[in-house]
């Protein structure tokens, strides 16, 4: 009896590793002030794209957006979830063309949009 409690135990921890998260090191944004800058905004947007330049950090966030948008975030750090939550609302709000464009190049058949919009609505 004790070993299923001790392996369940060690299987607890073994799903639960933190290495299995993006890693968020490399994402220091001010994700307010950049949705408050359109001008920054738009920037993003069209890294996310591959229309324009990406800082160190939108390569850092696009590297993931796939596995994000197809998965809910689920392996993203609390941290980034909020980064990632405004930052997504922010673009759907303002750059409503540029979020149309985003959804075709990153969930082209539409399989996750209801997943995404659940997980964008959300306030963890």
């Amino acid at each position: 009896m004790k070993f299923l409690l001790i392996l369940s135990v060690v299987a607890a921890v073994a799903l639960a590793r933190p290495e299995d998260l993006y890693d968020d090191s490399k994402t220091n944004l001010d994700v307010d002030e950049l949705v408050a800058n359109d001008r920054l905004l738009k920037g993003y947007a069209s890294c996310f794209l591959n229309k324009g330049p990406c800082t160190p950090e939108g390569n850092n966030i696009k590297k993931f957006i796939p596995d994000a948008v197809e998965n809910s975030c689920q392996k993203c750090t609390p941290k980034l979830r909020v980064l990632v939550r405004k930052m997504s609302n922010g673009i759907k709000t303002k750059l409503p063309k540029e979020w149309k464009d985003l959804e075709a190049l990153y969930d082209p058949e539409g399989k996750h949009s209801s997943k995404v919009d659940a997980f964008l609505a959300q306030t963890d």
